[in-house]
């Protein structure tokens, strides 16, 4: 059976291809659009990740301690006695302590330490380039001495 095509099929159909058309091209760019802003803000996101974790990288070394609320005066006679205290923040989240001679591997997010063979959870703080630690009017706090 053969099918018969008129001038008015043919322009009908253009009439209908083209509303198609002039609906789709905004969807597609809308979509298109979404998805780039979507790439952006994860984009954005990663690079302040970035920037925050590598304010945190380097060697700290313990400056301060305070114990039961009062400074104690003492982190230079545990020095010269052997007994330092260091953590070692780096780019991969993973991150070594030792203090007082005993030494952890751990990792690290924006606001706490996971000291993986003790199973300790330790949140800190971190400004202007030390790391604070505080427990039940203990303090200890740690000052970046490298990158």
């Amino acid at each position: 059976m053969a099918t018969k095509t008129t001038a008015k099929t043919t322009k009908t159909t253009k009439k209908t291809n083209k509303k198609t058309t002039n609906i789709a091209i905004p969807i597609i760019g809308g979509i298109i659009a979404a998805f780039a802003i979507v790439g952006v803000v994860i984009g954005a996101t990663i690079i302040v990740d970035n920037i925050n974790k590598s304010k945190r990288v380097g060697a700290y070394k313990l400056s301060s301690l305070y114990l039961n609320g009062e400074e104690e005066n003492s982190v230079d006679l545990l020095n010269a006695l052997g007994l330092t205290a260091d953590i070692e923040l780096r780019n991969d989240n993973t991150c070594t302590t030792n203090i007082f001679g005993e030494s952890h591997t751990c990792t690290y997010d924006d606001t706490t330490l996971y000291i993986a063979d003790t199973n300790t959870n330790t949140p800190y703080t971190y400004e202007n380039n030390t790391i604070q630690f505080e427990s039940n009017g203990n303090r200890m706090t740690f000052t970046r001495i490298s990158e």
